[in-house]
């Protein structure tokens, strides 16, 4: 096998996915952020290219996924987890994009004569400041993605998962059940009857396997059958004494991305006009991963009204904000809502100590 130093150094590219182009790769770029979902080509090459605001962006950064294989080889692929921080308009920052690719350019020629496989890219990367690692809930759910969208089998807990949501096992017995099998299920609802079982498990679950579960379906477009049954699961909790604020939040996350947006709404008006409304669970839940919904006048005027009556006070509304604000096309909404004379006293003298937080001193 030749030795790297056979080959001319190679040039470091603009872009990342220049990169990727030049070492003849093919790959798919997935958001892991604020959620796990393929992004485009064109929109991850504009975004590069500084041409546009990362769609989905995450504590002020660019959190993604880079999966990348030699053509014809996608059971060798490789995959890159990388942040990178964003300007006050949600634009990329070059200069960090250009510093990591600088970081990997000395491992080039690894790549390029022992192909992607044979390449230690833990160790490759190990030092840049860019890369991370997700949490496992974030890492079950792009493998489970990441395989569908290349075509690959679900893994091996797949069909353990299935029978336990299947009520085959006994619901009580999921502690041996993976998370990697449930993320399965979530990423192949729509596929070989699971969601049928979803909508059979879901009212069933004890509440760690259904947060699990649930921290699954936030990444998926859920039919309008699974978002009823979630939202029953989620009024008979709010029928409680006491309610558990943590199955209401798991409940909000997963159906967050579902196209079934009036179902949702109504059922996020009742949580919010809930002793349960207030807690910070269901006001970051809503604020990270249902964001979308504050878009409507109605639900965005209760949510504010609640977040600044929140259990944790200024610094937990002010946290809020600050990343709500920072999403593409939300800024207009909430300034629209700041300036409404008919917000109450408390919003008010919340909304007057987050400017008085970020004022220039």
């Amino acid at each position: 096998m030749r030795q790297a130093g056979n080959r001319a150094p190679v040039n470091t590219p603009a872009t990342i996915a220049g990169f990727l182009r030049q070492i003849g790769a093919e790959s798919m770029v997935f958001d892991v952020g604020r959620r796990v979902i393929k992004l485009g080509r064109r929109p991850f090459e504009a975004f590069e290219q500084a041409q546009q605001p990362y769609p989905l962006p995450f504590r002020q950064e660019a959190w993604f996924g880079v999966v990348f294989w030699r053509r014809k080889a996608r059971a060798e692929s490789l995959i890159w987890f990388l942040k990178l921080p964003l300007d006050e308009r949600g634009l990329l920052i070059p200069a960090a994009r250009d510093a990591f690719l600088h970081s990997i350019m000395d491992a080039a020629n690894t790549l390029l004569t022992q192909g992607a496989a044979g390449t230690d890219t833990e160790s490759m990367l190990a030092s840049s400041p860019y890369t991370f690692r997700p949490t496992e809930e974030r890492l079950a759910v792009f493998h489970a993605k990441a395989a569908r969208a290349l075509r690959q089998p679900a893994s091996q807990y797949y069909d353990h998962a299935r029978r336990y949501c299947a009520g085959h096992m006994g619901y009580e017995n999921w502690s041996d059940v993976g998370l990697q099998g449930l993320a399965d299920i979530a990423a192949r609802w729509d596929q070989n009857g699971n969601g049928a079982l979803l909508e059979q498990g879901l009212p069933c679950l004890p509440p760690q396997p259904l947060g699990s579960l649930c921290c699954c379906l936030e990444n998926e477009a859920i039919s309008a059958s699974i978002t009823r049954v979630l939202t029953q699961r989620m009024a008979a909790e709010l029928a409680a004494e006491p309610p558990d604020t943590a199955v209401l939040a798991a409940g909000i996350r997963a159906m967050s991305f579902s196209p079934a947006a009036a179902t949702r709404r109504r059922q996020l008006l009742s949580i919010l006009d809930s002793a349960s409304g207030g807690t910070p669970a269901v006001l970051a839940a809503i604020s990270s991963r249902s964001w979308q919904d504050l878009e409507d006048d109605r639900l965005r005027a209760v949510f504010l009204e609640r977040l600044a009556a929140n259990r944790e006070g200024q610094t937990f509304f002010n946290g809020v904000m600050a990343d709500l604000l920072y999403l593409p096309g939300m800024r207009a909404h909430f300034f629209k809502d700041f300036r409404d004379p008919s917000r109450s006293e408390r919003l008010s003298r919340a909304i007057g100590r987050l400017f008085s937080a970020y004022s220039p001193r």
